[in-house]
């Protein structure tokens, strides 16, 4: 029974998805992915594809068996990594994260957590915040760790707390004393953003689009460590999160000023895994580990 709901379906999960080019990725021929999957049709006594001459479109049927294909091959997933553990095996969680959010904060959590767990292992993958939510939601990855501006449909939300957009610049900048600056002020100045996307950037864009705001940015660059390098003794003003820039903070080499804008809009830091999954002990300990760790620097966090 395990071989049957483990391996067969592999060609009826991949067609939906890729169409053609299931055989190509599968690296089979287009008739074995066609035989394997009449095969399926013929005992589940259902049409799962609508064959056109461009390809093939999964039926309703299709799209629901195929669900439950993935359902099945996370679960076995789950289940052998809970038996590796149980062996001391090595377990590798994934994580997706955005830019901002690599550049220190994640990696040193991972390593903490690591130390307490030297049968763990870490993948990360830097991605965009929206494609990160996608990741664990299609179960790509175990963990996503990212801004959102709304709730994602298919994650549950293990830990929120807001991220503010602060204006970072270095110490000696004419404005670095200031308790608080507006976003006209910091446009009068170079500024260095995060490429089109990016959640601090749609929040920034759209206000200066509602007040008529134009700005040129001096660079663009998906990098906290080269923004911030690129601050340093100029008068460039960057537009981040103030908790993916703590250790420089912390170090003195650059500054963050709050934004006097109510109306710029929020954003919220979060914690997902995939809506009605069941973590395994290592995934959920290290979900507990992770928000716990990210609530000590987020006062408001819940």
């Amino acid at each position: 029974m395990f071989r049957r709901f483990h391996e067969p379906p592999e060609p009826h999960k991949t067609a939906p998805r890729l169409g053609a080019a299931a055989a190509r990725s599968l690296f089979v021929s287009p008739s074995a992915v066609s035989r394997q999957v009449a095969r399926l049709e013929k005992e589940a006594g259902a049409t799962f594809f609508e064959r056109a001459h461009a390809g093939v479109l999964p039926t309703p049927a299709g799209t629901a068996f195929a669900g439950y294909v993935r359902r099945v091959l996370r679960e076995t997933a789950a289940c052998l990594d809970a038996l590796s553990s149980l062996k001391g095996e090595v377990k590798v969680l994934s994580v997706a994260t955005t830019s901002g959010l690599i550049h220190h904060l994640v990696p040193s959590v991972l390593r903490r957590f690591r130390a307490g767990h030297p049968n763990v292992s870490f993948r990360i993958e830097m991605t965009g915040p929206r494609h990160a939510s996608q990741r664990v939601r299609q179960g790509s990855v175990d963990v996503a760790v990212t801004f959102t501006l709304a709730d994602e449909p298919g994650v549950e939300v293990n830990f929120t707390a807001p991220a503010e957009t602060r204006a970072v610049m270095s110490p000696g900048h004419p404005l670095a004393a200031r308790s608080s600056v507006s976003i006209r002020e910091v446009a009068r100045y170079p500024l260095a953003l995060l490429p089109h996307g990016n959640t601090n950037r749609i929040l920034f864009e759209a206000f200066c689009q509602r007040n008529e705001i134009h700005v040129m940015p001096s660079l663009e660059c998906d990098s906290p460590a080269g923004t911030l390098e690129y601050l340093q003794d100029s008068d460039t003003i960057a537009l981040l999160s103030e908790i993916a820039v703590l250790k420089d903070l912390s170090a003195g080499t650059v500054v963050a000023v709050s934004l006097d804008e109510p109306d710029l809009g929020s954003r919220s830091l979060q914690v997902q895994t995939r809506q009605a999954h069941e973590l395994d002990p290592v995934t959920r300990e290290f979900v507990g580990f992770l928000s716990g760790q990210l609530a000590s620097l987020s006062p408001t966090a819940s």
